[in-house]
């Protein structure tokens, strides 16, 4: 089965904000030491899209929050660094991607 991923586009005066979370962590707590990171519905849940479609909306966002090893891995397709950037939170990929096209 393809690889899946929530993707919710917030618009803001300042441009978009791209939340994405890979399928399995939407509604869980994420905890690494003393920190707890909620995957909330409201912030992630968004439309259900294959991690191959990623790409299009990171593209597209002023700023994106990328969470889950699998969404993250897929945009090294388009991204190569971006592993550098990304943390682990209990296990899990995270990144955040900023478009400075529009600055």
């Amino acid at each position: 089965m393809a690889k899946r991923a929530y993707v919710k586009v917030h618009r803001t005066s300042y441009g978009s904000i791209v939340a994405v979370c890979d399928e399995e962590l939407l509604g869980r707590e994420i905890v690494d030491g003393d920190l707890k990171l909620v995957v909330s519905r409201d912030f992630y849940g968004g439309a259900l899209v294959s991690v191959d479609e990623l790409p299009r909306y990171v593209r597209e966002a002023t700023m994106a929050n990328i969470l889950g090893n699998n969404s993250v891995k897929a945009l090294t397709k388009v991204y190569p660094s971006i592993m550098e950037a990304a943390i682990r939170l209990g296990g899990v990929l995270h990144v955040q991607v900023f478009n400075s096209k529009e600055w």
